[in-house]
């Protein structure tokens, strides 16, 4: 029989994003702030089905691709968080608060680190837990971001997290890792 206890509610807690480091290595990492609509993390195995003539049906199933992605909307719409999720160097924002200006250019090829926390399964005693996922080497998408009078402007963002071939640990977290720990 199941344990109810165990049955996880709630959305991220924290969600930052820094500069890519190899070997997964601990990034410097910004809060992006508040979150809205709940995220969504879709780890997908694609399967070559090997049938032989001398079989009725698939005799071995090999795994050959692996896709990993998170979408979430962030609910502060910032300049500077916008610039870190249209990968806009330092240089392009110009000026100094209440006055700034984000110069969106061409984006240049590069990676990121993205953490995020979320509830965990109570402990043993019933301690609350938070789980800590650290997605390793990522891109960042931005979608659609609406402005409606009747609705919160959002920065729609879909990371995919690539392998991070620079974790030589064979088979060991090169997507990603999730830990757990009590909650502080």
């Amino acid at each position: 029989m199941g344990d109810v206890a165990k049955t996880l509610v709630g959305a991220i807690g924290t969600l930052s994003i820094g500069p890519w480091v190899a070997a997964g290595g601990a990034g410097t990492l910004v809060d992006m702030g508040f979150t809205v609509e709940g995220q969504d993390v879709t780890d997908q195995i694609e399967h070559f089905d090997l049938e032989i003539d001398q079989a009725q049906g698939i005799v071995r199933s090999i795994p050959i691709k692996k896709s990993v992605s998170l979408k979430v909307a962030l609910a502060e719409a910032d300049l500077a968080k916008l610039q870190t999720i249209l990968g806009q160097p330092a240089g392009n924002m110009i000026g100094t608060a209440p006055a700034v200006s984000l110069e969106v250019g061409r984006e240049a090829e590069g990676y990121f680190q993205v953490q995020f926390t979320s509830p965990g399964p109570p402990s043993t005693g019933g301690a609350k837990v938070t789980r800590t996922w650290t997605m390793w080497r990522c891109s960042l998408k931005r979608d659609a971001m609406p402005l409606k009078k009747n609705g919160i402007t959002k920065i729609g963002v879909t990371i995919t997290v690539l392998e991070d071939l620079s974790i030589v640990a064979a088979n060991k977290g090169t997507f990603y890792k999730i830990t757990e720990a009590l909650a502080s």
